[in-house]
């Protein structure tokens, strides 16, 4: 017998470094071995001023957020990932929807959110994920990842 997934029993906190392992293991399942995912980048991320959460379920880490606050443009998001076998369960929008309702109480008001999503054919999962929570293209950048792959710019105005 399968059992059901209850969205209402998944505990969102706050992130710590402690967190890192995990959420560093999830996206190797999600992401493979491109050359940006590094320990060390997560960690100097999560370090960043911001807005980190972890999704837990059943008292295991099944995703997490890392945005910062200060970067240019401001409230970019650097890491969203979810487990494979919690993904489009809701968690990756209700993750999202503590982000931004921590960017609308916060200053400067009347902000927006900003993620970079990759323009290749595996990266339609993710492009379809942010359209469909609100986030509209900026534009796309050339030579954008360190692979010199182009990426597009997301943004979603939380006016």
């Amino acid at each position: 017998m399968k059992t059901i997934f209850d969205l209402k029993k998944v505990n969102f906190r706050k992130a710590f470094v402690s967190d890192l392992k995990d959420l560093f293991e999830i996206g190797k399942m999600d992401f493979g071995d491109e050359k940006w995912l590094t320990a060390k980048f997560l960690e100097d991320s999560l370090l960043e001023i911001g807005y980190h959460y972890i999704a837990e379920y059943d008292s295991k880490t099944v995703g997490g957020i890392i945005v910062t606050k200060y970067d240019f443009p401001k409230n970019w998001i650097y890491y969203l990932v979810v487990h494979p076998d919690y993904q489009r369960k809701g968690i990756g929008s209700a993750i999202l929807n503590l982000v931004e309702k921590d960017v609308i109480n916060n200053l400067p008001k009347k902000d927006s959110l900003y993620v970079d999503v990759g323009t290749e054919p595996e990266d339609l999962a993710a492009r379809k994920f942010y359209f469909k929570n609100g986030f509209k293209s900026e534009g796309r950048v050339e030579n954008w990842f360190d692979d010199g792959m182009p990426a597009l710019v997301l943004r979603k105005s939380l006016r």
